[in-house]
């Protein structure tokens, strides 16, 4: 299996910001980390970082490298901290890509080191009806994003335990394909 990894946003276009702390060089780290788990635990699922840059061109990298399943690591934003939990959006009418998601929210939930959201489809600004997330609609191959948090309520404490998750739930989807 070949996994694209994307990061949120790019370096002019950091996203969501909450005490000094933005989405995007977030996503950087537990992409990063993504890439290692697979490399050191699971070698025989192939991960590639998606070159960072905006959305057009990454969905043109995605699209021409043949991949099996696209992942993008975003941080949630709202103004009160009371308001936390991962979610994982899938590309509505994608039932590969709403399985992945389904793999990916289960061992999320299963870290328990937040409030599980659920599984989503992904619209534009989660305007259910509206546009469909552009990421998720324009990639060939079935793709999710990954909602870990809040990134008012992040905590750096929980990466590995996010990035395990995570990892743990492509391995489950990888071998739901093989029965």
């Amino acid at each position: 299996m070949k996994v694209a990894i994307s990061v949120a946003h790019h370096p002019a276009a950091r996203g969501a910001v909450f005490d000094n702390i933005n989405e995007h060089d977030i996503s950087i780290i537990i992409s990063d980390l993504l890439c290692s788990y697979f490399e050191y635990v699971v070698p025989n699922i192939e991960v590639v970082f998606v070159p960072v840059g905006n959305l057009k061109d990454k969905i043109k990298f995605i699209n021409n490298n043949n991949f099996n399943i696209a992942i993008e690591t975003h941080l949630n934003a709202h103004i009160s901290r009371s308001v936390f939990g991962h979610e994982v959006l899938y590309c509505p009418n994608s039932i590969k890509g709403e399985r992945l998601a389904k793999k990916v929210n289960q061992f999320l939930s299963i870290a328990n080191y937040t409030k599980n959201r659920g599984v989503k489809e992904g619209w534009y600004k989660m305007e259910v009806g509206g546009v469909i997330d552009y990421f998720l609609e324009k990639t060939n191959c079935p793709a999710i994003i990954i909602e870990p948090e809040f990134i008012s309520n992040f905590n750096k404490e929980d990466i590995w335990c996010i990035v395990e998750a995570i990892g743990k739930g492509i391995r489950s989807y990888e071998r739901s394909l093989c029965k």
